[in-house]
């Protein structure tokens, strides 16, 4: 009986061993959403790691926050999120500007070291947004930011400029990760959104990127010549609370263009240089 009974305990134990490893294996397995982790120090993204290999457009979730490192051919870009919030079909790819399939977009383009940004087309009366997600881990209250980044396009519009509006918030909510339209996501309705009309941007009217016969625009071509620059105040952004930052997608009239956000920086507003700091260089066409 004791010999049965040791023989009957070692199975269990075996097999609780095994679930153990099974349940590791797969909650190893599964992506994590992160959030950039600003701790006063300069934080640049250039989006460089991005496949610059078109990849077709995939549907995705509604209403769910997709970290764009988790996204195939995302690279390592984390902290950095993709969200729709209503209308159309949601999806993500890749692209050099030849696809005209409305999407949230890793973009690229085909010089000898390709260009990447992060961006979006809109099509079927589409809502959603692509950003930043910050966390104050400075230990102190941030009152105020300077943002800095690049509005790039790799494929014009057919009839009308695109907007693409910017607004933040501050929350002491951390990014949820299942389908949510409350605090934690980009939704309008996860509280109050502060309009940035500084780091907002419209494609071109005239020139390179205006609307037309579309195609694809290589490289990268940097909207308005120069970078967006703004600084945020009156933040009051606490310690171990979040700073949200998106530009928003709507379907405007026509075939959409597909532009978004490159050489993005976020540092201490009146704050020294800090050495050794990165900084991205600038690939774009002179305007």
């Amino acid at each position: 009986m004791k010999t049965n009974s040791l023989n009957h305990r070692s199975s269990h134990f075996a097999a609780l061993a095994l679930a153990g490893v099974a349940f590791f294996s797969f909650t190893a397995s599964k992506a994590q959403a992160a959030e950039v982790s600003f701790s006063g120090t300069t934080y640049t993204q250039d989006f460089q790691s991005v496949t610059a290999s078109n990849l077709a457009p995939a549907t995705i979730s509604n209403t769910t926050m997709y970290e764009v490192s988790g996204r195939t051919n995302g690279g390592s870009v984390t902290g950095w999120y993709v969200y729709h919030q209503a209308s159309g079909t949601p999806r993500w790819g890749c692209t050099d500007g030849g696809s005209a399939t409305g999407s949230f977009f890793g973009m690229f383009d085909s010089a000898a070291t390709p260009g990447r940004a992060l961006g979006s087309q809109g099509s079927s009366s589409i809502v959603g947004f692509f950003g930043v997600v910050l966390k104050n881990t400075s230990g102190s209250t941030i009152n105020s930011v300077n943002i800095s980044y690049d509005a790039v396009i790799n494929r014009n519009p057919s009839t009308t400029a695109n907007s693409y509006p910017v607004s933040y918030r501050v929350s002491s909510t951390g990014v949820v990760t299942s389908s949510s339209t409350a605090d934690g996501t980009m939704n309008d309705s996860a509280g109050t959104w502060t309009s940035s009309a500084d780091l907002s941007f419209t494609t071109p009217s005239s020139g390179t990127g205006a609307p037309g016969t579309q195609a694809a625009i290589t490289p990268l071509f940097r909207i308005g010549g120069a970078a967006k620059t703004t600084t945020l105040s009156g933040l009051n952004w606490g310690s171990n609370q979040y700073l949200y930052i998106r530009w928003k997608e709507t379907d405007e009239s026509g075939s959409d263009a597909t532009a978004g956000v490159d050489n993005f920086s976020i540092s201490l507003a009146n704050s020294p240089t800090i050495t050794g700091a990165a900084t991205a260089p600038v690939k774009r066409q002179p305007q």
